[in-house]
């Protein structure tokens, strides 16, 4: 039987996802170090990467070795807006650095002005955007962008280590403010304006299309019959739908990763300036989404859990613990900047409110209801450039936690369905593209919704409770936003 991999290349770990016809077969992660070597910078060594790539087909292969040995075919996603210098022979010229570094500040206000970016790209210019990181490293780091002949994307490193090809989706493309959304191929305004011939960059190939083969020493090396097709895949917003199977006009997601979003999928192109949202290309031709990104997820709540001397599940049972009637400080979520709907990098994390009483408790429960709280702006700035679905499904590590779906439900005031698979996400979208391409199936007819796993409703008190925090919330954020821009320049 024909089988396919998927591999999810996150900002803390690489997923990877064998499946068949019949479903998952086996699953594997591998964690990837984040490095922070200056004020706002957030980088990660490619050849860690491709540590983690190794470590987890070697797990799949022990697990499933005959299923994992027919592979057919490869898909790829992984975490966008990032940039990977390379010089003439391929080699990174220095560590990527990836969507949460904050240093292009300046650059990203640069092309924040320029009156026809954000129609034309999708999305409001950011300092983790790939473009503005690249005027950065122009100015700051002058030797390393003289010696460059290409930029690629984080997993489109793999593709061209694993193939020798250099090329991207049209989701990860959207995410460098580079590509013409509409053409769904690099726009020769902005390369003009950013100084990027097209020749450094990878080629746009649709989703479901071959991008390459697998090196065969590779895959001789990795225990495969033959080279797999690698096909181009898609950014992992994109692919969690795509996991999910929620491909139809107007269906949507919660991602709940190390930062989170709300993704609705459009069969049009119609970008929503001035609205903190992000209108980018989907991972199948003739399809687009909207999201509302959210620097900080899941990755907030292992924030809270260092600062508290505890692991993320036992500050989880510390928070679950905690009479409901307690109150909570309130916090902001904005360790790294906030995206939708603020578009303020200069904004950070506040815990406002703490007493004698508090302890790592109130912390943990405050962070949860800081996220249950910035998903709710998200979704009112979707609401407010277009329609919502009546039910969102929910994907991510955050759905390991009952008092977060819980919280985001409620905050909504939207159901949340819980779907096989969903825990795997970007890697099974692609991983479930990638198994059509080989057997010659229509992508959008072979992927069917994933079965329903379970249902969280709001709870009426729950939501009567954070529909009166959310005002709170709002008006700390606006008090601060001045402050916040001050420090930022002190």
């Amino acid at each position: 039987m024909a089988t396919a991999l998927g591999l999810d290349l996150g900002t803390s770990a690489l997923k990877a996802v064998l499946i068949d016809a019949g479903g998952v077969r086996a699953a594997a992660e591998a964690p990837v170090p984040v490095r922070s070597p200056g004020p706002g910078a957030s980088e990660q060594d490619p050849e860690d990467w491709w540590r983690a790539l190794e470590a987890a087909l070697g797990a799949l292969r022990a697990d499933a070795p005959r299923e994992f040995a027919a592979v057919g075919a490869i898909g790829l996603s992984g975490q966008m807006h990032g940039a990977v210098w390379l010089d003439g022979a391929d080699r990174p010229l220095r560590p990527a650095i990836l969507w949460n570094d904050t240093r292009a500040t300046r650059e990203a206000a640069e092309a924040a002005a320029l009156p026809w970016l954000e129609a034309a790209a999708g999305l409001r210019p950011g300092p983790g955007m790939t473009a503005c990181k690249h005027v950065w490293l122009a100015r700051h780091e002058p030797d390393v962008a003289a010696a460059t002949r290409r930029l690629t994307l984080c997993k489109d490193y793999l593709r061209l280590r694993m193939t020798g090809e250099h090329a991207t989706d049209p989701c990860d493309a959207a995410g460098t403010l580079l590509l013409d959304e509409a053409a769904r191929d690099w726009s020769d305004r902005a390369l003009d304006h950013f100084g990027m011939p097209r020749v450094s960059l990878p080629r746009v190939v649709e989703g479901p299309e071959p991008t390459g083969r697998l090196r065969p020493a590779l895959a001789a090396a990795w225990g495969l019959d033959a080279a797999p097709v690698v096909i181009a895949g898609a950014g992992d917003g994109a692919a969690g739908a795509l996991g999910l199977g929620l491909v139809a006009p107007g269906e949507g997601f919660v991602s709940l990763g190390t930062s989170a979003q709300i993704t609705i999928t459009a069969d049009v192109w119609r970008p929503a300036p001035g609205s903190g949202l992000q209108v980018l290309a989907h991972g199948l031709p003739g399809l687009w989404y909207r999201a509302a990104a959210l620097q900080s997820g899941a990755g907030a709540i292992a924030w809270a859990a260092r600062m508290t001397g505890r692991s993320v599940p036992e500050l989880l049972a510390e928070a679950a613990a905690l009479d409901p009637a307690e109150e909570a400080p309130v916090f902001l979520p904005y360790l790294a900047g906030e995206r939708t709907p603020h578009d303020d990098p200069d904004a950070r994390g506040v815990v406002f409110g703490l007493g004698l009483a508090h302890g790592p408790a109130h912390l943990g429960r405050a962070v949860l209801r800081g996220l249950a709280c910035a998903l709710a702006d998200g979704l009112a700035a979707l609401r407010g450039a277009g329609g919502v679905p009546a039910e969102l499904s929910v994907v991510g590590g955050g759905t390991r936690s009952p008092d977060l779906l819980a919280l985001v439900a409620a905050a909504l005031d939207t159901p949340l369905v819980l779907r096989d698979g969903g825990g795997s996400g970007a890697a099974l979208g692609v991983a479930r593209v990638a198994l059509a391409t080989l057997e010659g199936a229509e992508p959008a007819t072979f992927l069917t919704p994933a079965p329903e796993a379970g249902r969280i409703l709001p709870d009426p008190d729950l939501a009567r409770a954070l529909a009166g925090a959310l005002p709170r919330y709002r008006a700390l954020y606006r008090a601060l936003r001045p402050s916040f821009a001050a420090l930022a320049r002190a």
